[in-house]
């Protein structure tokens, strides 16, 4: 049988994992098989993607594996070309890969030290006739390189990447557990530090970008248990200990000329006006060792996030995706509170004091105004979540800011009427986000609590006058100015890598700047005038 040439049925997949080393019972074939997508592979395809699935651990014959392997360098920054010598006790063969494939029987037998003279991953585990696969060990090598940025290593068997058939970034629209792959991980506070690492599994996040930007954005969900190394804090901290899996996003600074300049300004500088965020840093990628360029990496906001950051208990969540879907709970609760709002007429006072027993009126008032000044084309149907909870502690609902890429845009915004589009009773299909999509009524719904507590004299006199207190303060021009150059200037120095993956101009970069400081010199006047 030529295996090259050979379309790997489903009971071959038996033999597949064989020969990497692994037994799979062949009732679980097709399983695995519709699991991972893998029915389409040829044979060597298919070694190689069950190995670095690992799939088969739970059905390795009895006995030892062969043992670990050990290697004379650690992972980090090196100034000059390294030779990396592996080691393994009693004479275990030892292979290894530079590409991010897990070894096999077939990939490089280790004889002498290796030698590297680029940035690589260098992964390798030991053989032993009739025994598993030793565990697999992977190494981050960053050889001539500052990239001036911590620095996150992923590591992803290229089958799991590329396959037409099983790889994530050639399928960047398909969904689901079914298509998260096993990564190893290892971020790096700086190029002196020791790194951070563990295994995760990753897929591709996003929804309008995932289809339309060749540089995709990650999610990698992992267990805080496993990160090994100092210092394993900020974004990637060790989760509540009911929350034994976390997720982080590592989005893509690819969706306009600006890096995602605008939403970086917008989620400081609501921040440190008390808004609530998603925590997050600018990261510079490595994918399987390769300069993946500048991404924005941030914890997801779910379950876990609300239990840390507000204590262990039951929650509600949605998030606004053109409709209120239920991310924790089942969304009853939110339906319950569009219907007080519906019913009510808020020229009562007594309904005001109502509503403030059911929402955070300051969270509530303050996420509207930033996103209303920042002309957050993309908002209320999309990019925010509200939450509350539901035994012990403040049972109101609060907002939670995500994705503000559609903000602080002079071309796109700087003119744009968001007071009137975020108070809308019928479709605006003036207002909506050129280019990207019309108005829609199922978009109505997310304009009805301010719409309806705007009825109320009182909150629209409490609505202006905050209003005005911020354009006095966080969003005077020269305050706005200071910290976006702040942004810029920390940002400046390591576009150089991203442009040489990524290749944009100088010229184009400093027209996505320009566009934010235009918007943040004008738009005082403008909405002083739409108010």
């Amino acid at each position: 049988m030529k295996r090259a040439a050979t379309r790997v049925l489903l009971p071959l997949f038996a033999l597949a994992a064989t020969v990497a080393g692994f037994y799979v019972a062949p009732a679980r074939d097709a399983v695995l098989a519709q699991r991972w997508g893998l029915t389409e592979l040829n044979y060597a395809k298919a070694e190689r993607a069950l190995a670095a699935l690992d799939v088969g651990r739970e059905h390795r014959a009895a006995g030892p594996s062969a043992p670990a392997v050990t290697a004379s360098l650690e992972s980090g920054f090196f100034e000059r070309p390294v030779r990396v010598a592996l080691t393994s006790a009693d004479g275990a063969l030892i292979r290894y890969t530079l590409d991010g494939s897990i070894p096999t029987p077939r990939s490089a037998a280790y004889r002498v030290p290796v030698p590297l003279d680029r940035s690589v991953v260098l992964r390798f585990r030991s053989f032993m006739p009739g025994a598993p696969p030793g565990p697999t060990t992977t190494r981050t090598y960053i050889i001539g390189r500052d990239f001036g940025l911590p620095t996150v290593s992923m590591v992803v068997d290229p089958v799991l990447l590329w396959n037409k058939y099983s790889g994530i970034y050639a399928n960047p629209e398909k969904r689901g557990r079914k298509w998260r792959r096993p990564a190893h991980v290892e971020y790096f506070a700086d190029r002196s530090a020791a790194p951070i690492r563990f295994p995760a599994e990753v897929n591709i996040h996003g929804n309008w970008s995932r289809l339309v930007e060749p540089k995709k954005s990650f999610r990698l969900t992992y267990q805080p248990a496993d990160l090994t190394g100092a210092g394993a804090g900020g974004v990637l901290k060790t989760a509540a200990a009911e929350e034994p899996r976390r997720a982080v996003i590592l989005r893509a600074c690819a969706m306009d000329l600006g890096y995602r300049l605008g939403e970086e300004l917008f989620r400081v500088i609501y921040a440190d006006a008390g808004g609530l965020v998603s925590p997050g840093r600018r990261v510079m990628v490595l994918l399987n060792g390769e300069a993946w360029g500048i991404y924005n990496l941030h914890q997801k906001i779910d379950r876990t996030y609300l239990t840390e950051r507000f204590g262990p208990g039951e929650y509600e969540m949605i998030s606004q995706e053109r409709t209120p879907q239920p991310v924790v709970g089942s969304g009853e609760l939110w339906h319950e509170l569009m219907q007080f709002f519906s019913a009510t007429d808020f020229r009562d006072d007594g309904a005001m004091r109502d509503a403030e027993r059911r929402i955070d009126l300051d969270n509530f008032t303050r996420h509207q105004l930033f996103n209303i000044y920042a002309a957050n084309l993309d908002w209320p149907h999309n990019n925010e979540y509200a939450f509350r909870k539901i035994n012990g502690g403040d049972p109101r609902w609060r907002w939670i800011s995500w994705d503000a890429d559609a903000t602080f845009h002079a071309e796109r915004g700087l003119e744009h009427n968001t007071l009137a589009w975020a108070t809308r009773d019928r479709l605006r299909h003036d207002l909506s986000y050129a280019g990207r999509m019309s108005d829609a009524e199922e978009f109505l719904s997310s304009t009805l609590i301010l719409r309806k507590l705007l009825e109320n004299p009182g909150y629209r006199r409490q609505f202006t006058a905050r209003l005005n207190e911020l354009m006095n303060t966080v969003f005077r021009p020269d305050v706005l100015r200071a910290q976006f150059d702040q942004i810029v200037a920390a940002l400046e120095p390591v576009l150089e890598v991203d442009w040489q993956r990524w290749p944009r101009s100088k010229q184009e970069f400093a027209e996505g700047v320009q566009s934010v400081r235009e918007f943040i010199a004008k738009r005082p006047a403008i909405v002083r005038r739409q108010v």
